[in-house]
């Protein structure tokens, strides 16, 4: 998925949240089962996408590892003391570390996003619960002109 389909897939999470904030309370129960279909569909595609982003993560970080105890084998090779040669090769990969920070913080981002996305889910079927509910006790209420 390219990033501008995971941006895609985020701003429409993101509205629909806003649409349940912002008419959630006075939804039918149709509108709710509606959106709460809706979140769950986009909640598997942020899954790929959490997924995705671990993936690049944990690979940018075992690369970044290699590649330091690649540079430093080599550094020793050329006779440079075990320190030094660590501390040359962790400059060396350099790269590596903001690369790898960039995706951690994204892989965070988009986790904590599918975790808060599962709560407004739960909280929907709550609200259809309680909305159902109220609609069989007034269904049972005898009218007051009978």
């Amino acid at each position: 998925m390219t990033p501008e389909q995971q941006q895609k897939v985020l701003n429409n999470i993101e509205s629909e949240v806003k649409w349940y904030a912002t008419y959630g309370e006075s939804a039918e129960i149709k509108q709710l089962l509606l959106c709460q279909d809706r979140m769950t569909i986009l909640g598997f595609t942020l899954a790929e996408i959490v997924s995705s982003a671990k993936l690049a993560y944990s690979a940018t970080a075992t690369r970044k590892k290699a590649k330091q105890i690649e540079k430093e084998f080599e550094y020793k090779q050329d006779g440079i003391k075990p320190t030094e040669a660590k501390n040359k090769a962790f400059l060396d990969i350099r790269v590596f570390e903001e690369t790898e920070n960039t995706e951690k913080a994204y892989f965070a981002l988009v986790d904590l996003k599918r975790q808060q996305l599962n709560r407004v889910i739960e909280a929907i079927k709550q609200r259809i619960s309680y909305a159902k509910q109220e609609k069989e006790r007034t269904e049972r209420m005898p009218t007051e002109n009978a």
